[in-house]
């Protein structure tokens, strides 16, 4: 079935390109068109099933064997490269895998980027509360996520390895994806980078160069 078009990602991208085309007052009125509200219904509605999930399943409590006590937490965690998860965001073309979401991500750097241009419409902090004012990397955020979890025998081999939009990882957490009835799509050729290739261009715009990139 076909999915409806996701003006989001379009809408972005116009913001950008009007940035770099020197158009502020142009640029706000684009990013105006994004439906926030929606966005905050939204990842409400993915937490509160996260957590029925959660507390139904009593993951930690009722089958201590997938916990720490059973040793399922093998090896240690191994931390991702920056090269390592760019890798996987190209390979995936920057698009959520998870087969009921396939949602095109942006790049964390790029919207950064863009809060340090519009601190009053889009702010950035550590811990984005609160919500509503961070919801743009609450929900398309590019984010890499393993498919099958730590607790359940996941590792950090690249095949384990796949690009999520950030409100599919945060609602997914720790649960295995049987729990959620989810699947893992296939790659699909698609011409989408999160707008990654704006980022140089972007950041000397904005004046944001000491800003990371990853």
């Amino acid at each position: 079935m076909d999915r409806e078009p996701d003006p989001v990602p379009d809408l972005v991208k116009q913001t950008v390109e009007l940035v770099l085309g020197g158009k502020p007052a142009e640029a706000r009125a684009v990013w105006a068109l994004i439906d926030t509200k929606r966005l905050v219904s939204e990842r409400k509605m993915a937490l509160r099933v996260r957590h029925a999930r959660v507390f139904r399943a009593a993951i930690w409590e009722q089958e201590p064997q997938r916990g720490r006590s059973a040793g399922v937490f093998r090896g240690r965690r191994v931390a991702v490269s920056q090269s390592s998860r760019l890798a996987i965001f190209r390979r995936d073309h920057f698009v959520c895998r998870y087969s009921h979401c396939r949602r095109r991500t942006l790049y964390a750097p790029v919207l950064r980027a863009l809060s340090g241009r519009f601190p009053d419409l889009i702010p950035y902090q550590s811990n984005w509360r609160p919500v509503e004012e961070h919801i743009l990397y609450l929900t398309y955020g590019t984010s890499l996520e393993h498919a099958i979890s730590f607790p359940n025998g996941g590792t950090s081999n690249p095949e384990n390895l796949i690009t999520a939009c950030y409100q599919c990882n945060d609602t997914k957490n720790m649960l295995d994806t049987s729990e959620l009835g989810w699947e893992v799509a296939r790659v699909e050729d698609m011409e989408w980078d999160g707008l990654s290739g704006y980022l140089p261009e972007l950041l000397a715009a904005t004046g944001r160069n000491r800003w990371r990139s990853g």
